[in-house]
């Protein structure tokens, strides 16, 4: 799995009107919910 570009990661706390880093936290969740990641053995 690859890195997230930085820029994409600024463009979307830019674009949204947070209150405080627990939104910020939030948003982020929210965006990597459907990814998983699964360590190989």
């Amino acid at each position: 799995m690859s890195a997230i570009p930085k820029e994409v990661i600024k463009e979307l706390i830019g674009e949204q009107k947070f209150s405080n880093t627990t939104e910020v936290m939030n948003a982020i969740k929210e965006m990597f919910r459907d990814v998983r990641c699964i360590a190989a053995p």
